[in-house]
């Protein structure tokens, strides 16, 4: 979980950070989720690897800011219908929950340059009840 949750996002930004910095308008996106924001029970690893990677964006933005070109920031997708999910929750109704292209428009905003002014933030794809 902590290998493919949060070294990876780690490492593949590190590398490519220099090649990130030659644009003027670079945008890292990373997925997390709201238990890496407020901590709940049963979420283990799952949990603390999205807390890691908040943390990790936090830093990153600040150490960049006035510094690069590049924003860094986290966008929590929230449910979606996948076959992961379907397993996890066999009771529930697919069509009740989102798909990956319904939320695809906030990683194309945040990717984009309508969201130039953002760094350091931890966004919702969805909407709370």
């Amino acid at each position: 979980m902590i290998q493919a949750n949060l070294n990876v996002p780690y490492l593949m930004t590190r590398v490519c950070l220099p090649l990130l910095e030659k644009s003027s308008q670079s945008s890292v996106v990373f997925t997390s989720s709201d238990v890496g924001r407020t901590g709940q029970p049963f979420w283990g690893a799952y949990g603390v690897s999205c807390f890691a990677v908040e943390g990790l964006m936090q830093t990153w933005a600040a150490e960049l800011e006035g510094e690069s070109t590049v924003r860094i920031n986290t966008l929590d997708p929230g449910p979606l219908r996948t076959a992961m999910r379907a397993k996890l929750y066999p009771g529930e109704e697919p069509e009740t929950v989102p798909t990956p292209a319904d939320i695809a428009a906030a990683y194309l905003y945040l990717l984009g340059p309508d969201s130039d002014e953002l760094s350091g933030r931890s966004l919702s794809a969805h909407q709370e009840a």
